[in-house]
């Protein structure tokens, strides 16, 4: 309906990536706390809007179907990856991304093996990759 949000709304998607960025373990992090998983899962789920705010601001009511295709197809495997990522957090009794890493450091992850290849599987059914196209 709006120019204005059309245009906005890839920068907003932007915006959550760059915001996604800021938990990357770095040698000096930007923005580190305990929950920075549940920070990641939180700004992985915000990404619908900008696609929302896309297709309802195109004028077009196709576009608005394919947005609203996509935000269902987006959310069923967002709900699976969340466990996925959950399964493994509760392995580390932590939700910090650097423990994570630490635990990698001294423990064989051979015993999340599966657990990471769902996490592939879901994230190329997420991306749309040749398994998963639906066009």
């Amino acid at each position: 309906s709006s120019f204005d949000l059309y245009i906005a709304s890839p920068s907003i998607m932007f915006i959550l990536i760059m915001m996604l960025w800021m938990i990357y373990p770095f040698s000096s992090n930007l923005l580190m706390f305990e929950n920075s998983m549940l920070y990641f899962l939180c700004l992985m789920s915000l990404g619908v809007y900008g696609l929302i705010l896309a297709g309802w601001s195109s004028n077009s009511s196709f576009s608005m179907i394919g947005a609203i295709a996509q935000l269902l197809n987006q959310f069923s495997y967002e709900v699976v990856f969340s466990i996925i990522l959950l399964i493994i957090l509760t392995n580390i009794n932590n939700m910090n991304l650097f423990n994570l890493l630490n635990f990698n450091k001294y423990i064989n992850f051979s015993m999340i093996y599966f657990p990471l290849m769902l996490i592939l599987i879901t994230m190329l059914a997420e991306i749309n990759r040749t398994p998963f196209d639906l066009s």
